[in-house]
């Protein structure tokens, strides 16, 4: 049903990230077993990679904490927004907000998780929720 070319193509395809892999993988794999097909071709991979980067954003948030999850929504409502920007509009709204040093920790794993986009300099940095991950918060910016 899959071949070697496609798997390291399915590898290239998620820049080796194992999570971006078997996602993209098990969405190629149930398109092709809805459809016509007999085996996972390019194409399928191709037409699969928006619902599997989706299901990887929803999996993500999904391991976000309360107050992580917080941080995005009012991210989404001050972005761009350096940090200091972003924790103001936590403590707004969170009912016992953690330390802005702990905010600021969550950035980086944020954008690692590929939530949010790091802009600027490296002093002053602007961060921003990706479209994806709004889409998937289902807030409209």
């Amino acid at each position: 049903m899959i071949g070697g070319s496609e798997l390291e193509y399915i590898a290239r395809c998620s820049d080796s990230d194992a999570r971006d892999a078997i996602a993209l993988l098990h969405h190629s794999v149930r398109n092709t077993a809805n459809g016509s097909a007999d085996r996972v071709t390019g194409a399928v991979i191709d037409d699969s990679k928006p619902d599997a980067d989706q299901a990887v954003v929803r999996s993500r948030l999904s391991d976000l904490s309360c107050d992580q999850r917080l941080v995005l929504e009012v991210m989404a409502d001050v972005h761009p927004a350096t940090s200091g920007g972003v924790y103001e509009a936590y403590c707004e709204h969170a009912d016992n907000p953690v330390h802005d040093r702990t905010l600021r920790g969550w950035l980086p794993e944020l954008e690692r998780y590929e939530l949010i986009v790091k802009s600027g300099s490296e002093y002053e940095p602007i961060y921003e929720v990706r479209e994806i991950a709004l889409k998937e918060l289902e807030i409209m910016v």
